[in-house]
């Protein structure tokens, strides 16, 4: 491939998260030319082309694509993410995959055979790994700035949360789960990110044998003196102000779930709020998902593993599903005896 020549790049499953963030994001990048609409609703695809200007194939199939693209996004629902993904890989594509990697640990595990298999890329959309302030934390992190974590708790709540053009996130087994999978699944694969896969995990939800929307994870990482203790809470129902607060050594650390508030307070001033920054940052010249498009095209040119490989998609599955084994429902009092 001609790293001159722009990544061209079919995008399948053309919903919401595509239109939102995906579609601009990639219309922006100079690496990146849109080549085709992938989705079995080829009259609303095309109309979306039509909005965004766009003289692009339209398929309601892989495989009745005519033109020659590089590579696909799969943004389909979450039970259609392992099959398309193969399909893909034997086709010759490499694949940037919506969150998460797909709907089972089984599923997940056939796409890495897949890319073993073909030798293609495959990325996963954590497209949170991209915030300024994370990786500035995790930087951090690595330099031991902080000192010792000692514990951490996070939270993220939004009444309704995400919705789509169809109902697919009502349904427990095209998810996977509930709100763990849907809201819950980007700290989790930052939390794996910074710590690893925990010793112990347990888990509090309200399902009822569908897609839950609370839930409450407590974990443990490592044992004796270095043992760090995690607690993170996810709703649906009740908005909760967003982001994560660690005790460390030095200091209490809030990272906020935005792109840049990154806090100290230390220990031995705890009138003092040390706000944390680059001094030289650069120029913030994209969003996260514009950055995540373009390292999945630099991963796929250059054969370096992207930001968040298949290999990471799977360990958060492998989360999720340890979390579920582990799950007691919450207790609900709703009526007197």
């Amino acid at each position: 491939m001609d790293s001159l020549m722009p990544y061209k790049l079919a995008v399948i499953g053309v919903g919401k998260i595509s239109l939102a963030s995906h579609i601009p994001a990639a219309l922006a990048s100079p690496l990146v030319s849109l080549a085709a609409f992938v989705d079995p609703d080829v009259k609303r695809a095309k109309s979306f082309a039509d909005e965004f200007g766009l003289d692009i194939e339209i398929a309601a199939r892989i495989g009745d694509l005519k033109g020659s693209v590089d590579g696909a996004l799969i943004a389909a629902p979450n039970h259609l993410h392992a099959p398309l993904a193969i399909e893909c890989l034997e086709n010759g594509l490499d694949v940037l995959i919506e969150k998460p990697l797909a709907s089972t640990v089984a599923e997940g595990r056939a796409i890495t055979e897949a890319e073993q298999k073909t030798g293609k890329t495959v990325s996963v959309g954590y497209c949170t790994r991209h915030y300024p302030n994370y990786r500035l934390f995790k930087d951090l992190l690595a330099r031991q700035y902080f000192g010792r974590v000692h514990k951490f708790a996070y939270q993220f709540g939004t009444p309704g949360g995400w919705s789509t053009f169809s109902n697919y996130l009502m349904d427990r087994q095209t998810v996977g789960g509930g709100v763990l999978v849907v809201t819950g699944t980007h700290f989790l694969d930052r939390m794996l990110d910074l710590f690893g896969f925990p010793d112990e995990l347990s888990l509090q939800d309200d399902s009822l044998g569908g897609p839950e929307a609370n839930a409450r994870l407590l974990m443990s990482f490592g044992e004796g003196e270095t043992q760090i203790q995690g607690y993170a809470h996810f709703s649906k129902s009740a908005k909760l102000r967003s982001g994560m607060v660690l005790d460390t050594e030095k200091g209490h650390v809030l990272l906020a779930d935005n792109q840049t508030d990154l806090t100290l307070y230390p220990h031995d001033s705890p009138d003092i709020a040390l706000k944390l920054h680059r001094t030289a940052p650069g120029r913030q010249r994209a969003n996260q998902f514009q950055l995540q498009i373009e390292d999945f095209v630099h991963s796929c040119r250059n054969g370096q593993p992207p930001a968040v490989s298949a290999r990471d998609g799977l360990l958060s599955l492998e989360l999720l599903e340890a979390a579920y084994a582990n799950r007691r429902a919450f207790a609900e009092n709703w009526f007197e005896e």
